[in-house]
C-alpha cells in the first residue's frame, strides 16, 4: 500500500503544478472553450504522468498482487527465508503509511457521503417539480430559446415557486415562476447554453477528482475554475443571442443575492460577479495566446525529471516498498538459487513409498498438502512465522548473523512436532527459531498420502541479516 501513497503524492503534485500553470497563464484569456478543454485535460495528465517517471512503481504492487503472484514463501528444498532487522525503520514507516491511509480513506468516505446527500437532494427537487405542470405554460418561450442556442433534443423545464437561483442539470432547467415572468428569456438562454455544452458532465468528473484527491487544494480550486469557465461560456452565449449587455449585467447583479444550493449544478449566479462582468467587456485575446500552452511541455518534463532524481526517487521508493507491517517483515523472503553444478535427483516415485500411518513424508510427496489456517497452506504459516519472529537483541548487539536451517513435522493431528536445528549459526538465533516453531498453533488439516493421514516434513532455511551487512553479503546456495 506504500506504492499507492506514493502515487497519490505524485499525482497531487502534478495536479497542483498544472493548475497553477493554467491559472497564471491562460485563465484570463477569452478563448473559454479552449480553457475548458485544458482544464479537462489536466485531470488525466495528472493521473497518468506518475507512470511515466523513470523507475516508477508497478501498479500491481499497490495491493501486493505482483509479489503474491510470482513468489512462493515456503518450498521444501531450494528456498531460503530471510529475516532482516528492520525494527527501527520499516516497521515505523509501515505504521506511518497505515495511519496516512486511514486518514485518506476516512476523508474519502466523508466526501463520498457529502456528494451522495447532495445528489439525493438534487434528485428530490427535480422529482418534486416534475409533475406540477407549470413548465408547460412557458413551452413556446422554451422552444424559441432552444433555437437561439441551437439546442437539439428534449429539455425539461421545471418551474417552481421557491426563491432559489435558476440552475440546470443535465437536460433539466429549474427556474422559479417569478424569474420566468420577469426575465425568462435571458435566463433560459443562459441555462440552455450549459445544457448544450454538457457542462454537467464536467462537474461530475471534477467531483470524482475531488473524491480521489480531497486533501489537495488544487482539486477543489480546479472545480471552481471549471465552473467559472462554464459561466463565461454561458454569458458569451447570451450576448451572442442579441441580449443587451448592460441589461444582462443588471440581471446578474439582481440575482447575485440568490441562494445557491448545490455545488454540482450550473447555477445562474455561480461565479464571482465582478469577473463575469469584466470578462464580458474584455477585448478578445490574440490567437498568439494559444502559444502559452507550449510552455507546459518543458515544465512537465522538468517535473518528471525532478521525480526521477536520486534524492527524491530514493525517498519515494522507500515509501513505495512499504505495504503493511506483515509484508515489511516478509519483503526480503527470496528463493535461494541452487548452485549451477548442483545435481538434484528426481523424487522417488510415490508408488515405492510405503503408506504407513507412522510414515514421514517430504512435502513434495504428499498427495494432499497440509493447510495451516483459513484454508491456506504453508504460505500462511510463513506469514505467521515472520509475524512472530524477532531478531534477538543479543545477536544484534554482537553482530551475529547467518543461515539457520530448521526442520519440523506436521503430525497426523496437525501439530508441529520434532522441531530441530539441522544447521545452526549461534544458540541465540537457533533458539529463537525453535521458540517460534514450537509455539505454532495446530494446523487446520494434516497431509495425506493415498487417502491416509501422514506426517509431513518441512525443511525451513532462514537467513538472519543485519542492515549494514545486507548489501555486502553474497547469495548463498542451498545445500
Amino acid at each position: 500500500m506504500g506504492a499507492f501513497v506514493t502515487y497519490l503524492l505524485k499525482a497531487g503534485i502534478f495536479l497542483l503544478f498544472f493548475y497553477l500553470f493554467n491559472r497564471l497563464l491562460l485563465a484570463q484569456e477569452t478563448f473559454h472553450r479552449f480553457n475548458r478543454i485544458v482544464w479537462l485535460l489536466i485531470i488525466p495528465f495528472s493521473l497518468l504522468l506518475p507512470f511515466c517517471i523513470p523507475g516508477s512503481f508497478d501498479p500491481l504492487a499497490w495491493f501486493g498482487l505482483k509479489e503474491q503472484a510470482g513468489q512462493m514463501l515456503i518450498v521444501p528444498e531450494g528456498m531460503t527465508a530471510t529475516l532482516v532487522d528492520n525494527s527501527d525503520g520499516s516497521v515505523v514507516m509501515a505504521r506511518l503509511v497505515q495511519w496516512v491511509l486511514l486518514v485518506y480513506f476516512t476523508g474519502m468516505l466523508v466526501c463520498f457521503l457529502f456528494f451522495v446527500i447532495s445528489y439525493i437532494k438534487l434528485t428530490a427537487i427535480l422529482w418534486k417539480n416534475k409533475g406540477n405542470g407549470k413548465g408547460e405554460v412557458f413551452g413556446n418561450l422554451l422552444d424559441e430559446c432552444k433555437k437561439l442556442c441551437r439546442v437539439r433534443g428534449r429539455v425539461r423545464l421545471l418551474v417552481h415557486t421557491q426563491e432559489t437561483a435558476p440552475f440546470s442539470w443535465m437536460r433539466y432547467v429549474v427556474v422559479s415562476e417569478q424569474d420566468m415572468i420577469e426575465d425568462g428569456k435571458d435566463i433560459l438562454i443562459h441555462e440552455l447554453s450549459h445544457v448544450r455544452q454538457g457542462h454537467s458532465w464536467d462537474l461530475i468528473l471534477t467531483d470524482l477528482l475531488i473524491l480521489f484527491q480531497w486533501f489537495n487544494p488544487a482539486a477543489w480550486l480546479l472545480k471552481q475554475s471549471m465552473q467559472q469557465v462554464h459561466e463565461f461560456q454561458a454569458d458569451d452565449a447570451v450576448l451572442k443571442a442579441g441580449v443587451n449587455a448592460k441589461q444582462y449585467q443588471l440581471l446578474l447583479i439582481k440575482k447575485a443575492v440568490g441562494t445557491r444550493r448545490y455545488s454540482m449544478v450550473n447555477s445562474f449566479n455561480h461565479s464571482k460577479l465582478k469577473k463575469r462582468i469584466t470578462m464580458m467587456w474584455k477585448k478578445k485575446s490574440s490567437k498568439w495566446a494559444f502559444a502559452k500552452c507550449i510552455y507546459a511541455l518543458p515544465l512537465a518534463f522538468i517535473a518528471v525529471t525532478a521525480f526521477a532524481t536520486p534524492e527524491i526517487s530514493g525517498t519515494l521508493s522507500g515509501i513505495s516498498s512499504v505495504k503493511d507491517i506483515k509484508i515489511s517483515l516478509q519483503q526480503d523472503i527470496k528463493p535461494q538459487a541452487l548452485p549451477v553444478t548442483a545435481q538434484v535427483p528426481p523424487p522417488a516415485p510415490p508408488a515405492v513409498v510405503p503408506a504407513k500411518q507412522d510414515s514421514v513424508f517430504p512435502l513434495a510427496l504428499a498427495d494432499i498438502k497440509p493447510l495451516f489456517a483459513n484454508g491456506k497452506d504453508e504460505n500462511e504459516f510463513t506469514v505467521w512465522f515472520f509475524n512472530n519472529m524477532k531478531y534477538p537483541e543479543e545477536a544484534r548487539k554482537k553482530g551475529i548473523q547467518g543461515r539457520v536451517v530448521a526442520g519440523f513435522e506436521v503430525s497426523e493431528t496437525g501439530q508441529v512436532i520434532n522441531a530441530k536445528i539441522l544447521r545452526g549459526v549461534d544458540p541465540v538465533l537457533d533458539n529463537e527459531v525453535l521458540r517460534v516453531l514450537n509455539s505454532s498453533p495446530v494446523w487446520e488439516r494434516p497431509g495425506q498420502y493415498q487417502g491416509k493421514t501422514v506426517r509431513v516434513r518441512y525443511n525451513f532455511p532462514i537467513n538472519f541479516l543485519l542492515p549494514e551487512k545486507k548489501e555486502s553479503q553474497a547469495p548463498e546456495g542451498t545445500k
